[in-house]
């Protein structure tokens, strides 16, 4: 019992500001009720039995919320259920572009969308109107225009400035002519406004696993970056794209833990007992 105790404790004291996408919390491990009603778009509170719940794909009315919803709605004019990527078809009302039905289904094989696994490695697209920008498993990609290279991952905003396309690309980099014209990455003290700063900062890095955490400091007026110890009940979920969730029914109690550590320290739990 201890070793299990303590394997549960380690994992607990690990903590990152970079979030993964991929799990994000369940309505149900929204214990603490400010946490459920801030995910408002996609979960209910059950005051009977104060517990939190999915809302059902169709009460979903906003796109983005919707998106987000692995394997569980997909969008196309209204939120709607689907159980797997294949059961995405491409039909007269469905594009080609699947990431816009679902996050988590992001790749058109015709005649259906599939799941994240399949989608292009860079070195893989020799069409530099299709590598630049493309988001790949592992990043996003960069067309060198060098010979024996051709798409790349990209490493930095620079490489975007200095190759052909001599762009700043504005979901990850910020452009400067202060004394010099500079591309430079996006930091969360660039955000001048609560809404952008919960956003968060979009990195070069893998698909879904690529946002840099930030926070409205509220008493300073300034966004920082998001730092799971530092966070209170209040700013927690909110500000971790949905990936971060109070642990206690009480705000004085808890901390602000990853959903995925629950999962995964029931799993180990679990393995252990069998």
């Amino acid at each position: 019992m201890m070793s299990i105790l303590a394997i549960a404790l380690c994992i607990t004291l690990i903590t990152s500001t970079t979030f993964n996408l991929y799990q994000i919390c369940n309505c149900t491990q929204l214990i603490f009720q400010y946490d459920c009603l801030s995910a408002g778009l996609v979960c209910n509170w059950d005051y009977d039995n104060n517990e939190c719940y999915d809302k059902p794909c169709q009460d979903i009315y906003y796109q983005t919320a919707c998106l987000q919803q692995p394997q569980r709605c997909y969008w196309s004019a209204g939120c709607y259920n689907f159980t797997q990527c294949g059961d995405l078809y491409y039909t007269s009302s469905f594009y080609s572009v699947c990431h816009g039905y679902n996050y988590y289904c992001p790749e058109f094989q015709p005649p259906q969308c599939t799941q994240v696994y399949n989608i292009h490695n860079c070195s893989s697209i020799d069409d530099p109107n299709i590598c630049n920008y493309y988001q790949s498993l592992e990043g996003i990609c960069i067309w060198t225009g060098i010979i024996g290279q051709g798409c790349t991952l990209a490493q930095s905003c620079a490489q975007f400035f200095n190759n052909a396309t001599r762009s700043c690309p504005q979901r990850f980099c910020y452009y400067s002519q202060d004394k010099f014209e500079t591309c430079a990455p996006i930091q969360c003290s660039n955000y001048l406004e609560e809404i952008q700063c919960a956003q968060g900062i979009q990195t070069f890095g893998p698909y879904l696993k690529n946002i840099v955490g930030c926070y409205w400091n509220s008493e300073q007026n300034v966004c920082q970056e998001y730092a799971p110890s530092q966070m209170t009940h209040a700013n927690c979920y909110p500000y971790s794209r949905g990936t971060y969730h109070w642990s206690n029914t009480d705000e004085k109690k808890g901390n602000c833990v990853p959903c995925s550590q629950q999962l995964l320290i029931i799993s180990i739990i679990l393995t252990i007992l069998i």
